[in-house]
């Protein structure tokens, strides 16, 4: 979040840290998942630790 951007009010400033924390947390990749996105990652241990059922 660019730090020029300023708010009017505390709940405009809760929902600017919010968006920011969201899009930090879940839409940049993370060293720490190889350097995937949460969701990414997420997909790809899902297809991989997924078993087939016995019909």
């Amino acid at each position: 979040m660019p730090s020029t951007i300023l708010s009017t009010s505390l709940t405009e400033a809760k929902v600017l840290v919010e968006v920011w924390r969201n899009g930090y947390d879940n839409e940049r990749p993370h060293q720490s998942l190889g350097y995937k996105t949460p969701q990414e990652y997420k997909t790809e241990w899902h297809k991989n630790h997924s078993q087939p059922r016995a019909d």
